[in-house]
């Protein structure tokens, strides 16, 4: 149940960067119906398989009526799940199971071939590439209408692809770049015919333009050619298809972003478009080619992957080569950020799938005989599918859903300052723009701040009264944040702290005279900041910190602040707040033995959840209060670092912090899982043994029957 932590620094732009998808290699054919050339390797080969997109993944495994899932972030509903909660671990797609033939992942959205050759679409609908008449998103896949005898797919940037059985090809979405080839103005929410292709048997949709592949081995290119992606010897961008002189004999084809790859039939590799990366292969093209050439050092290749701005060739032997952009480790785990020239890799792979920063593939690994499914790569929102958030450096094995036993990780450190660490690189493993200060050893002023710092999506980190540990200045030099946020006075983290922290950072002092002022003071940083989203806010027993941990990441995700009061009255603070920021709605976590009757009759519409003690209020919590739970995260009930630490990832998740403690609070949380053990796939157990005993995950185990 150890996590191990990779510490390599990677500087990586969180924009919304993707990569496209490549279609299966399939071989031309005389035969004049392009069904036949296709179907039949079709269906032998993709009965499992997986497609990276921007930054999540599709899997699927149909042989034995597996289900369809997915992982990574869920921005746009890309996942398929009904909902926008990112998984680190594959969660099923509504509404596909076994009557998935293939599926393409394009950079937030998704088309899946179903064996009755329609096609489902789901996620980002902005420019209308799910093909359905409207630009509203789909959290879950909808079949795309006049779409019939559908035998290919392919999901580009923001636009899609589908083939025919008759070899006609149909596009919908952006045409921003004339990328729909029909030679339109303006994006498409539905299906249409391009013009002047026929005969085609494969087709690939790039960032901003698309191929397809001819029958008789020859290749038609459209949209955007400020790289040369059309391969025609010039830059202007083509409104309809052209034949790309060039290349014949071409069996397969794949798009990136702004460059091409192409498969002969005698087993050779074309590239074009941009190189500045090295995703041609060729370090002796500094910018870009507008014409194909041939990657050199390759014999006998089979089949080739266009990532984001990456390539990768599967040849002989199943000789797995990969070039171009290295710089998230998406294709090996060396230093260099960009491999020029084709890189024999440590895998012999049958299939292989680039994302934006991460890759998937299929086959054996070193000198291992078994064949499985690896990952590796970019992973900040568990694009990889191990169940974790963290920089994967070398082919690891995604949980392959088969055993219904929740996945348990624990995190954690030596020490109350190492453990907030660890969590900070388990959700920041590539760094953060803001970060949030608390002291350590005294709850009042951190209570309110998870909220806050989930808003920045920012990692809290602790620190002493004084001084400033030696973990925790590390972490932030690992991070690098613009902004650091100090909760509390003087009198929580000192002044010195202040001033040797502004010799590097921005930073701004959040508190008040008290933990009420402070909580209210938080509270209105996150109205100034347009954090809070409605009118409701969570109000919480301030003289304690159980009541408050447990609703910290449910209070975070739905955007409420956490205002704290006395048990007999509302603080002073509180009341003035809940008029300044006209909340007309809240929410009190704790019995009347926590915050009385006379706090509850002068609030604004009050619900109440507790129980009768703080593991049951922490399990009410998670009962009533709406989480997913999916992923749980376990905490200790009698100390608050590691769940305040951690109790901004439970946020992205929308995940209940569960309570436990050795004894009662086990068993409340053991009946709790065993309740839930149905939706429960995986688990975050947070700090070391010393604070969440073996003996708890154990007692769960025991209780859910594994």
């Amino acid at each position: 149940m150890k996590v191990k932590y990779f510490s390599k620094k990677i500087s990586i732009v969180l924009a919304l960067l993707v990569m496209f998808s490549s279609l299966p290699n399939v071989p031309v054919s005389a035969d004049p119906n392009p069904l036949n050339a296709v179907i039949p390797k079709y269906q032998e080969e993709r009965q499992f398989g997986f497609s990276a997109g921007g930054l999540h993944t599709v899997w699927f495994d149909t042989s034995h009526g597996g289900d369809v899932t997915a992982s990574g972030n869920n921005d746009y509903g890309q996942l398929g799940d009904g909902t926008t909660i990112s998984r680190s671990l594959p969660v099923t797609i509504n509404n596909l199971y076994s009557r998935v033939a293939d599926i393409s992942a394009g950079g937030t959205h998704n088309l899946a071939l179903i064996d009755d050759q329609t096609v489902r679409a789901w996620g980002n609908n902005q420019k209308g590439q799910l093909g359905i008449g409207s630009d509203i998103n789909s959290l879950i896949p909808v079949e795309v209408p006049g779409l019939s005898e559908i035998i290919a797919i392919s999901s580009g940037f923001d636009f899609s692809l589908a083939l025919k059985n008759d070899g006609t090809v149909y596009s919908f979405g952006s045409n921003e770049f004339n990328q729909l080839g029909d030679s339109s103005v303006g994006s498409r929410n539905t299906p249409a015919q391009i013009p002047g292709l026929d005969s085609i048997v494969a087709i690939a949709a790039g960032g901003t333009h698309a191929l397809a592949l001819h029958m008789d081995g020859s290749v038609y290119a459209w949209g955007s050619n400020e790289r040369g992606e059309l391969g025609d010897g010039g830059s202007a961008s083509g409104y309809q298809p052209v034949k790309i002189a060039s290349l014949s004999n071409i069996t397969a084809i794949s798009a990136g972003l702004r460059h091409c790859l192409a498969l002969g039939a005698d087993g050779s590799v074309y590239a074009w478009g941009d190189n500045s990366l090295g995703q041609l292969g060729d370090p002796k093209i500094s910018d870009y080619s507008n014409v194909p050439i041939k990657v050199q050092g390759i014999k006998a290749a089979f089949r080739i992957a266009a990532g984001y701005n990456s390539s990768f060739i599967i040849a002989q032997q199943n000789a797995t080569y990969g070039f171009g952009d290295n710089s998230a480790n998406q294709i090996n785990s060396s230093a260099v950020e960009n491999l020029s020239s084709p890189t024999l890799l440590n895998i012999k792979a049958s299939f292989i799938s680039p994302g934006w920063g991460h890759t998937v593939s299929r086959g054996f690994l070193g000198n291992d005989n078994g064949v499985d499914n690896w990952s590796w790569g970019y992973n900040q929102f568990g694009q990889t599918g191990n169940g974790l958030t963290e920089h994967v450096l070398n082919p690891t094995a995604p949980y392959s859903g088969t055993n219904r036993q929740p996945v348990f990780f624990r995190i954690s450190g030596a020490n109350r300052f190492k453990t907030a660490v660890a969590i900070s690189i388990e959700g920041w493993d590539y760094g953060a723009a803001t970060v949030v200060l608390a002291r350590a050893d005294n709850f009042p002023d951190a209570l309110a701040g998870t909220p806050l710092a989930y808003g920045l999506n920012a990692p809290i980190l602790l620190t002493d009264s004084a001084r400033l540990s030696n973990d925790t200045k590390d972490e932030l030099d690992r991070l690098a944040p613009q902004n650091i946020i100090i909760l509390g006075q003087e009198g929580a983290i000192s002044s010195s702290i202040e001033k040797d922290l502004q010799k590097h950072y921005k930073v701004t002092r959040v508190g008040g005279q008290d933990r009420y002022e402070t909580a209210a003071a938080i509270a209105q940083y996150m109205h100034d900041h347009h954090l809070i989203l409605g009118n409701k806010a969570v109000i919480a027993y301030g003289e304690n910190f159980p009541d408050a941990l447990a609703v910290s990441s449910v209070a975070a995700h739905a955007h409420m602040p956490i205002l704290l009061t006395k048990k007999d009255v509302l603080a002073d603070a509180a009341g003035e707040a809940l008029k300044r920021l006209g909340i007309n709605e809240t929410f009190i976590v704790g019995g009347t033995g926590v915050v009385g009757t006379a706090v509850e009759s002068s609030l604004p519409l009050p619900t109440r959840y507790s129980g009768n003690d703080r593991y049951a209020t922490a399990i009410a919590i998670a009962n009533g209060m709406g989480t997913d739970p999916y992923l749980v995260y376990l905490a200790t009930g009698t100390n608050f670092p590691d769940a305040l630490a951690g109790s901004v990832l439970a946020a992205r998740s929308n995940s209940p912090i569960i309570l436990v403690n050795s004894s009662s609070g086990a068993e409340a949380a053991a009946q709790w899982f065993w309740w839930n053990s149905r939706d429960i796939k995986q688990s975050y157990v947070l700090g070391g043994s010393g604070a969440v005993p073996d003996s708890v995950i154990e007692s769960i185990y025991s209780r859910i029957g594994y």
